[in-house]
């Protein structure tokens, strides 16, 4: 568990987008306007932090949005 936490958080993509859920749930349009990212780039990261646990979703209709899971 600590190498996957290292392993996240040293990848730059991953760190921008923790950094960014700090304090808002954002969907990923949010998060690719926020991080210069592109929104399928986003949501390829999001899967790998929601695997792991770091982030979670929750549906509004047909936009998800993402949080962190600890703060």
């Amino acid at each position: 568990m600590v190498t996957d936490l290292f392993r996240t958080l040293g990848d730059t993509t991953r760190a921008k987008i923790l950094y960014s859920l700090q304090k808002n749930e954002l969907c990923v349009k949010d998060l690719a306007e926020l991080t210069g990212i592109s929104q399928s780039g986003i949501s390829h990261q999001l899967s790998y932090l929601r695997k792991l646990k770091f982030v979670k979703a929750r549906k509004d209709g047909n936009t998800a949005f993402y949080s962190l899971r600890y703060k």
